[in-house]
């Protein structure tokens, strides 16, 4: 399924948290510093078991050389996991968060830790998150008016 690029029915959005959560981890950068500036990283997708130099260059520890030479391709390792946790206003009843268009470099979401509404003197419902679609990255939510606001929190990537 394609990443979803929109939200729908959410303005004014407000950010409370936004943690890095690793993923970068030895050879998995998706841009290193190099002589021609950011640059690829793929030394990771290689089995030529290049010696360990100092946190420089190779891999840490032991590993057993193998020939294959692989291509990066579409499928990359996850670099930039992330604990956002963000308000917005719900303009209907039912709204959808696509993490994409929170931050275009975002395309998924491993888990919802939270979801509710605001407190307000007109609710019905708790905020209720109908569908995680986490590989398109969107997060419908249900509330129980129009215009109400939710808190949202969750891991991205």
């Amino acid at each position: 399924m394609a990443t979803v690029t929109a939200h729908t029915a959410v303005d004014t959005i407000t950010t409370y948290l936004d943690v890095p959560m690793g993923g970068n981890t030895g050879g998995a950068q998706k841009k290193i510093p190099g002589a021609a500036g950011g640059e690829e990283n793929t030394a990771w997708l290689s089995g030529q078991g290049d010696a360990y130099s100092a946190g420089t260059s190779g891999y840490p520890g032991s590993l057993t050389p193998f020939t294959a030479t692989n291509a990066q391709g579409t499928n990359v390792p996850v670099t930039h996991t992330r604990l956002i946790s963000v308000r917005y206003r719900a303009t209907a009843t039912t709204s959808k968060f696509a993490v994409n268009a929170y931050d275009s470099t975002l395309s998924r979401i491993f888990a919802v830790v939270s979801a509710f509404n605001e407190l307000d003197n007109d609710e019905a419902l708790n905020a209720a998150a109908t569908v995680i679609s986490h590989e398109t990255g969107e997060a419908t939510i249900t509330v129980g008016g129009a215009n109400d606001f939710v808190l949202l929190t969750m891991i991205v990537g």
